[in-house]
């Protein structure tokens, strides 16, 4: 049996005992976000914007990308200045934005000019909307949401492998 039917085979025979960590990984990252954050509409929108920024800076990489501390490299790698002008594939767009969160087009427009303003993205018209990674906004994306979320994939998948 490949691996993927015995992934699957060992949800349904523990779907229930797995599902409410799953959902709870969902509802404490959420939340972790929304706190960091300070309004859920903008934590929808950087995870947008970071999961844009990291998939296009893991696609750009040479070298095959699969331990945490890769990813942490590759994370950072295409936020140094002399990697800051590589282009990606697509652009990250308001458009794109308010398709992928469900929001109306003028509201993510709006959070994003306010996200702009305060620092954690910025717009251009070659780019799109693009991740602004200041030391600040670095630590809180990396150090924290990021550490919180690794701690919680590790329960979520202990509880899995019981």
């Amino acid at each position: 049996m490949n691996n993927g039917l015995s992934v699957q085979k060992m949800l349904g025979e523990k779907f229930a005992s797995f599902w409410p960590d799953f959902q709870q990984f969902n509802i404490m990252r959420t939340k972790r976000i929304n706190e960091i954050m300070g309004h859920p509409l903008d934590g929808q929108i950087i995870q947008i914007v970071c999961w844009h920024h990291f998939l296009a800076s893991v696609n750009k990489q040479e070298k095959q990308i699969s331990t945490y501390d890769e990813c942490f490299d590759a994370w950072h790698y295409a936020l140094e200045p002399q990697n800051a002008d590589i282009e990606v594939e697509k652009k990250l767009t308001i458009s794109s934005i308010a398709m992928t969160t469900g929001m109306p087009f003028e509201t993510v427009r709006r959070r994003v000019q306010n996200l702009k303003k305060y620092g954690w993205l910025s717009v251009d018209k070659k780019k799109g909307v693009i991740y602004n990674p200041t030391q600040e906004n670095n630590a809180k994306i990396v150090d924290d949401i990021m550490e919180e979320e690794k701690k919680l994939v590790v329960t979520m998948i202990n509880c899995f492998l019981k």
